[in-house]
């Protein structure tokens, strides 16, 4: 039992909640800084040559912070800290707040932080106005009758109380709905050229192995755009997606960044793209010498016959032939069956007729490369449950900084000669400026109707 209690009150400890919340916060800012996008291969492979800091990169699994066995644990025992902290406090603090320190005798009451004693002309008048003044100030007024005293009590704010409860709660659906969309989510890559369609989807797996996941739909790219700032430098890109369930369309969009299509939980974000090399379409004009060229688009290794039993084939577009800019490679298939490699340069289009001799003609006009839409697609069946676990923070937070907890006694006792002698008094949880305040609007407001507010009043603020 002594092992028992021990644990139990590590685990009700404030100081272990503390170094829970130093520690998970460090291990945050280690995954902030070290690459979680890389495989454990990239990563072993830069530590080459250093077998300590590669064995503890590997047993740390630091190529995957938040995924992490030490970082889980973390993640366990903050979550278990604070259920032992709420199930330690909430009992009393249930207690304190809906039975507890109503019924106050006279020494105990005036030892409260705000205490003041007032004359009333007549006792009934007297308990009558305190027990309307009361109600009006604090809502439902709980009565304790004496002999020759009448005592009243009531609160407000009680909720105020449990603003750690709420925040306890909060954090531990946050930390809930993190640990199961990690174990229940998906996130991975899906790369689909033009004009295709894919389900294969490329997740991240353990130790950052890649693995592929067969997706319950099919996503089909009708068409991708781009735009570039003056440099160069990618500015927009968009691609028209549709979903297909089988061979019906069930879903189409234009998706960009941050603008993601939504299918069945899943959301498709617009990530990057990929120039898909040797798919260019090939600009060109062939004809013979000195007529009108016919103009041709083709893709790499496509045959068009240009004359009678002559044709060409584009074999290759190089971005930068040394300083000419970029080129075309293409082959001249001869009625006689030889080859022929010519070289044109989109930059001089009508270099070739000037320095090449034969009946035929060629002129490069430039190639539009073929891309491959690359979406970010992503399932968290607990997101839901994560952002209510945030919004219940702030309003646990609220209450915590907005709201108190007030307490208010009054004492009315019958005096010899008919009168009543008044005492008040007050406690709050925090906010004490403005708790003092409320307590002195609330003895005058006690003044002016229990009458003769002169009559040997006296009053005190502690």
């Amino acid at each position: 039992m002594k092992i028992v209690d021990a644990i139990w009150r590590l685990f009700v400890s404030l100081k272990l909640t503390a170094l829970l919340l130093a520690l998970l916060m460090g291990g945050a800012f280690v995954g902030m800084f070290i690459d979680q996008t890389a495989g454990q291969e990239q990563h072993l492979a830069a530590l080459e040559g250093r077998e300590l800091a590669s064995w503890l990169f590997t047993a740390c699994e630091l190529y995957d912070v938040f995924g992490s066995w030490w970082f889980v644990l973390l993640t366990l025992s903050l979550s278990l800290n604070l259920i032992a902290c709420t199930l330690e406090r909430l009992p009393r603090l249930w207690r304190d707040v809906f039975r507890g320190a109503r019924d106050l005798d006279d020494e105990h009451l005036t030892a409260l932080g705000h205490c003041a004693r007032l004359h009333g002309a007549s006792y009934d008048r007297a308990a009558a106005a305190c027990r309307a003044v009361l109600q009006a100030t604090a809502g439902r007024v709980t009565a304790f009758q004496r002999a020759d005293s009448l005592l009243l009590f009531a609160q407000r704010q009680r909720s105020a109380r449990f603003a750690s409860v709420v925040v306890h709660l909060s954090l531990l659906i946050i930390l809930f709905g993190h640990t199961g969309d990690q174990a229940l989510g998906e996130d991975g890559t899906l790369a689909i050229p033009e004009g295709e369609a894919s389900r294969t989807m490329f997740q991240r797996g353990p130790a950052g192995l890649t693995r592929r996941r067969q997706l319950d739909f099919t996503v089909r790219c009708d068409d991708f755009r781009y735009q570039t700032f003056a440099g160069g430098r990618p500015k927009d890109y968009e691609s028209d997606l549709v979903v297909l369930d089988g061979e019906r369309e069930v879903a189409s969009k234009t998706i960009r960044v941050n603008d993601p299509l939504d299918y069945r939980g899943y959301k498709l974000y617009q990530s990057s793209y990929q120039r898909i090399p040797g798919e260019e379409q090939v600009h060109l004009l062939a004809g013979a010498r000195g007529s009108e060229l016919r103009e041709h688009r083709l893709a790499i290794g496509e045959r068009v016959e240009v004359a009678p039993a002559t044709s060409v084939v584009p074999i290759e577009v190089v971005e930068q032939l040394g300083d000419l800019g970029q080129a075309l490679r293409l082959q001249l298939v001869k009625p006689d069956g030889s080859v022929e490699t010519l070289t044109l340069l989109q930059r001089l289009p009508e270099l070739d007729a000037r320095m090449r001799q034969g009946e035929l003609e060629f002129r490069y006009l430039g190639a539009e490369p073929r891309f491959a839409t690359v979406l970010s697609v992503g399932r968290s069946p607990l997101a839901g449950l994560v952002f209510a676990g945030f919004a219940l923070l702030m309003l646990g937070t609220a209450i915590a900084l907005l709201l108190s907890h007030c307490r208010y006694w009054i004492r009315v006792r019958r005096l010899d000669d008919g009168q009543a002698e008044i005492l008040v008094a007050g406690s709050a949880k925090r906010h004490q400026p403005a708790f003092a305040g409320q307590f002195g609007a609330l003895v005058r407001r006690l003044e002016a109707a229990c009458g003769d507010p002169g009559a040997g009043a006296a009053r005190g603020d502690r």
